[in-house]
């Protein structure tokens, strides 16, 4: 997706094949709408985000009102891809609700677990800066190894990490 004038406003977004966000691109995600990179219950090894911003031009994945907490679900990361990114993303307002196949609530959720089947998650997210979740700003398994790093947390309801 290419950046715009005005944000891409979307009812939700499941990525099954390679999605790349330039920089300064901003998506609005209607209340109780997410992104899903794979799917919720099966594997999808060719789902893959590359939201590589820069830091005079980071992408924006934010919910329709600015700066109110866990008004959309958030991103989940099911895909096993080693080529995920995300760099000088700017999330705001996510983490709504806890998804089907997991048992806490976060802006960015790496990997799936508890009561589906666990996808072992890897990739790259850096210097990403999390506001207004309604719960955790990052959840992933730490035995998955994603490289999370420069990230910085601004009123989570929840643990940052």
């Amino acid at each position: 997706m290419n950046k715009q004038d005005v944000p891409y406003r979307l009812k939700g977004l499941i990525i099954k094949k390679r999605l790349e966000l330039r920089p300064g691109t901003k998506l609005e995600f209607l209340p109780s709408t997410l992104m899903v990179v794979g799917t919720a219950s099966t594997e999808v090894p060719a789902a893959v985000l590359i939201a590589n911003g820069m830091p005079t031009q980071p992408i924006s994945i934010s919910g329709t009102v600015p700066n109110v907490a866990g008004q959309w679900e958030g991103i989940r990361v099911n895909s096993s891809s080693v080529e995920h990114v995300m760099n000088y993303c700017n999330i705001d307002g996510a983490g709504s609700v806890a998804g089907s196949c997991a048992t806490f609530k976060s802006a960015l959720t790496i990997g799936r677990r508890t009561s589906c089947t666990a996808i072992l998650s890897k990739g790259s997210f850096t210097n990403l800066s999390i506001t207004n979740s309604g719960g955790y700003g990052i959840a992933y398994r730490s035995s998955d190894n994603p490289v999370v790093s420069a990230n910085s947390f601004q009123l989570c309801f929840g643990k940052c990490v």
